[in-house]
């Protein structure tokens, strides 16, 4: 299968990248509230099985750059700027279209800001929103728009916990926007064992040394792209949700570069197409199949 030759690229563009010098923030310089990241980041998602026949492997890669201002020690707004390549090797999937090749590459772009404020010593809130435009081979950008929302708070229950809730909505491709609660804890179980919400999942890590940590977690991963005018599903909608489940290592070898390993499984996924007019063509899942991933992290 073509995807096969596209792995061993998707993990090396996840490789460090090469950044500029660290700024150095004099008194009264105007970096001094400032602090940036770049992160690179890919997967391969092996070929699993689709109900009603064929076959799909996945392979993400994408960088993101950050920015965090911050003008004290009890507020800060992050900005994030970050694009995703998504590859799908669809084989013989004829229950989804009679050719069995529904969709192939995709591009996503997106912008987000979140602000994060200390309203008390132990009370803290955050709200923050986003947006991406995504499309197969790039086209179609302008119609695969979404946007969506964030808003919360956290208490401080002691030195070690803290629980929040939150609620987030976003808009669809063709569709409904959706609204979910957004539950939020950042435990410090002991000086090594830690568990906390990340993105759209929940880590438990473990950190027996300075520069090593080990981790399991797992979460909801979704994508929406808008299809190619002269596909076979024309100006169409493809959704793929899928629960990551992983194992990995992370080495923070200094306070400005980190890479990250994981290996696991992607244990449940799900595939819908929709027409141009929001119809649904087709819902079908597949069966779980081996996941790994490549991180790297810098920041200056």
């Amino acid at each position: 299968m073509r995807q096969t030759t596209r792995t061993v690229s998707l993990l090396a563009a996840a490789a460090p990248i090469a950044a500029a010098p660290n700024a150095v923030a004099q008194d009264g310089d105007a970096l001094a509230n400032f602090s940036f990241s770049l992160h690179s980041q890919g997967s391969y998602t092996a070929s699993s099985d689709i109900d009603g026949g064929g076959e799909v492997a996945v392979g993400r890669v994408g960088p993101t750059l950050g920015v965090r201002y911050s003008p004290d020690d009890s507020a800060s707004l992050d900005l994030s700027f970050g694009a995703e390549f998504s590859f799908y090797d669809f084989d013989n999937a004829t229950g989804i279209v009679a050719g069995g090749d529904p969709a192939g590459d995709f591009a996503e772009y997106s912008i987000g800001a979140m602000y994060t404020a200390r309203a008390t010593d132990d009370w803290s809130w955050f709200v923050g929103a986003r947006a991406s435009w995504a499309g197969e081979e790039s086209e179609n950008l302008g119609d695969g728009f979404t946007a969506g929302g964030t808003a919360g708070a956290t208490y401080r229950v002691n030195d070690s916990l803290r629980l929040g809730l939150g609620i987030a909505a976003r808009s669809r491709i063709e569709d409904d926007a959706v609204v979910f609660p957004l539950p939020v804890i950042d435990w410090r179980i002991s000086d090594q064992w830690s568990l906390a919400t990340a993105e759209s999942g929940l880590r438990l890590t473990y950190a027996p040394f300075d520069e090593w940590s080990f981790f399991a977690a797992g979460g909801w991963d979704s994508h929406e792209y808008r299809l190619l005018s002269d596909g076979p599903i024309p100006d169409g909608v493809m959704r793929d949700d899928h629960i990551p489940v992983v194992a990995g290592v992370n080495w923070h070898p200094g306070g400005h570069f980190e890479l990250e390993a994981t290996v696991g499984m992607s244990a449940w996924n799900q595939y819908e197409f929709l027409d141009s007019t929001g119809a649904e063509i087709t819902d079908t899942d597949a069966d779980a199949a081996l996941m790994g991933g490549l991180s790297a992290r810098i920041r200056f």
